[in-house]
């Protein structure tokens, strides 16, 4: 694997490339202070297999740099490494087209082990991002958990009362498109409210739609 190295502080740099080269598969093809430096060894016809590459740097950062390469159609792979990780910059990493994103206290193992998941065409988020994210989506489903003594069990007519009600429909409305009197409708709207436990009718509706009741 023909591996072009881009760092913009040189340390950093020399540390990647005694590491990379530790394993017997990689190869270091050449090395970059920015993006634009890159891009323009990569159109010298250089052989590169995979992009290591910081996110911020003069010139052209790691982002503009892997959106050059996937727009010029090219099967270079690029990985950012970054101490940036924050949500924006990640999701807008990998829309760029890069194949995977990690943080700069990455284990020296792992990255090893990304740079050839990455030649052999998978993607990858290091596991202290991907653990984050893990940890911020199951918060946010458990947070949105219906109350476990919510009473589900609604009625036919409880069903047609809710699409009703998501329709916009009003009490009177309901009421003469189900022949019911108004006061029979609002009856059923009080205990639709009742068994999801909401005081009004945007609460009614929201709840529904969590609970897959409703489109």
């Amino acid at each position: 694997m023909n591996v072009l190295l881009v760092e913009d502080h040189h340390i950093i740099r020399h540390g990647l490339r005694r590491l990379l080269e530790s394993d017997e598969h990689i190869s270091i093809a050449g090395e970059a202070e920015n993006g634009q430096q890159a891009l323009d060894l990569l159109n010298s016809g250089a052989d590169i297999d995979l992009v290591l590459t910081d996110l911020n740097m003069p010139v052209l950062d790691g982002i503009g740099l892997a959106d050059t390469i996937k727009n010029s159609g090219s099967k270079i792979k690029v990985v950012i490494l970054s101490m940036h990780d924050k949500k924006t910059h990640i999701y807008k990493a990998f829309k760029a087209g890069v194949s995977a994103y990690l943080l700069k206290n990455i284990d020296p193992a792992e990255l090893l082990f990304v740079m050839q998941h990455v030649h052999s065409g998978g993607r990858y988020l290091c596991s202290t991002l991907s653990m984050g994210m893990l940890d911020d989506t199951l918060s946010k489903l458990l947070t949105n958990q219906p109350d476990q003594e919510v009473n589900l069990e609604l009625s036919a007519r409880e069903m047609d009362v809710l699409n009703s009600v998501a329709d916009g429909e009003t009490s009177l409305q309901m009421a003469e498109k189900m022949f019911l009197s108004k006061r029979t409708v609002e009856g059923y709207r009080k205990d639709l409210m009742r068994k999801m436990q909401v005081s009004n009718t945007a609460e009614l509706i929201r709840t529904a739609m969590r609970l897959g009741l409703i489109q």
